[in-house]
């Protein structure tokens, strides 16, 4: 896979091409890691407009690695977005529910492993979900993990250990036995 952080500094150096390179690497993805938070698809993808409006407008100077970087600024907006959203009427969770299913447009039995391995996930702590999201599902490193969520990479590995060890029995009764490639 190709250095993110080279594409980005292409951009900076004029090439347009590159930022849209970026957005086929990361668009499907940072729309499902925000809707992650949101839980409404149409609203995560116009925050993942906003996150590369912000990086045309600003034209920031990433001194680590440009994933962590947009996966932050993701995270930012969503959260920016939830805190905006507390003024306005909240969905219900049916609702709710309706986006995350919708987003999965996999393979039948894919799609129907993932949505069990998402609902379990929504018991876990936030910290929790979050880094055995960004770890498991996006591939991220420990280190890359921690640069996101603003922890150290001992604190993911804890988090993981932790998420884990109350996830697996909630896996076992939807008949999912390894979802974890420890």
């Amino acid at each position: 896979m190709m250095d993110t952080t080279i594409i980005y500094n292409d951009y900076l150096s004029g090439d347009a091409k590159a930022l849209e390179r970026l957005m086929e690497i990361y668009g499907d993805k940072l729309t499902l890691y925000i809707n992650g938070y949101i839980k409404n698809l149409h609203d995560s993808e116009d925050l993942l407009i906003e996150v590369f409006a912000y990086l045309i407008s600003k034209r920031p100077n990433i001194k680590s690695s440009f994933e962590s970087y947009i996966y932050k600024a993701a995270r930012n907006h969503a959260l920016m977005f939830l805190r905006k959203a507390k003024r306005h009427i909240i969905l219900t969770e049916e609702e709710m529910n309706f986006c995350i299913e919708n987003t999965f447009e996999d393979e039948v039995c894919i799609a129907e492993r993932n949505k069990r391995i998402y609902d379990c996930m929504e018991y876990l702590p936030s910290a929790q979900k979050e880094a055995l999201y960004l770890v498991y599902i996006e591939g991220m490193s420990y280190k890359e993990a921690a640069a996101v969520l603003r922890k150290s990479a001992k604190q993911i590995d804890k988090l993981l250990q932790l998420g884990k060890k109350k996830l697996r029995p909630l896996l076992e009764t939807e008949g999912i036995k390894s979802a974890f490639n420890d």
